[in-house]
């Protein structure tokens, strides 16, 4: 009900994410252009800072890549 009340808040929201995106823009092109499917890398891209938001900024030991640096 707050939205309905006072748009502000989705409006300002809608913003950051317009200017965080701007900001990321080059390097989002540089990790999809040699990309065959650019939308995929972009959405698995994305699920992954999803997931490194819900979990409060910790990596999960399964998600993390593993270095054998023998």
């Amino acid at each position: 009900m707050t939205a309905v009340a006072s748009p502000l808040p989705l409006a300002a929201s809608v913003a950051t994410a317009g200017v965080e995106y701007s900001k990321n823009k080059e390097e989002i092109d540089s990790v999809t252009e040699g990309a065959l499917d650019p939308y995929a890398v972009e959405r698995s891209a994305y699920d992954q800072y999803r997931q490194y938001q819900i979990n409060n900024g910790e990596v999960a030991p399964g998600d993390a890549p593993s270095l054998d640096l023998k």
